[in-house]
């Protein structure tokens, strides 16, 4: 069923089965199957692992079946550690939603006249856009910083570095904001 998972609705992943010698009942619970690693999926060879992650997927590998139940826990918006972060942010950085303390996501470097906002991310997210926003005023930020690296840790998440667009010299103060947005 596309409507599983949405990258596989919309974006050209394939749905995998997690253990193709589970028995045939277990196939039709939606979270016996996984989003292909990559676009197009893998025809007739095993799927390379790691699979890609959804927000549906990964949140039942943290919530109860009660907490899933409940938005106020489990919703992307919610806070269910109480440290800040949305669920939807944990997810991001590949974090543990219900961990109260948990690593800095990102840290800003400065390299000669350039700006990087250097994070760990999740790898393998089409449900999730994922952007760099520079101002220089706190108020417009119609700027936005590409991504210019991004290496495999090989634990499912990756390093990331974002430059901005902009010079360091001549520039008074510059920021940077992360900007998530989960796909429908």
């Amino acid at each position: 069923d596309g409507d599983w998972f949405s990258p596989s609705r919309q974006s050209g992943y394939s749905l995998v089965i997690r253990d193709a010698s589970a028995d045939w009942f277990a196939w039709d619970d939606q979270f016996q199957w996984a989003v292909s690693s990559e676009p197009g999926g893998s025809p007739g060879n095993a799927n390379p692992v790691p699979f890609s992650n959804d927000y549906a997927s990964w949140i039942r590998d943290f919530f109860t079946a009660e907490e899933l139940d409940d938005p106020v826990i489990s919703s992307p918006a919610a806070d269910a550690s109480g440290n800040g972060l949305s669920n939807l942010m944990h997810y991001a950085f590949g974090l543990d939603p219900k961990a109260t303390v948990v690593p800095a996501p990102s840290r800003i470097v400065l390299d000669g006249d350039s700006v990087f906002l250097n994070l760990t991310r999740l790898e393998r997210t089409p449900d999730l856009q994922f952007e760099v926003e520079v101002s220089t005023d706190l108020v417009n930020w119609d700027l936005t910083a590409p991504l210019v690296a991004a290496v495999s840790q090989r634990n499912g998440t990756e390093a990331a570095s974002f430059q901005s667009p902009l010079p360091l010299s001549g520039q008074n103060q510059q920021y940077l904001r992360i900007r998530l947005i989960q796909n429908p």
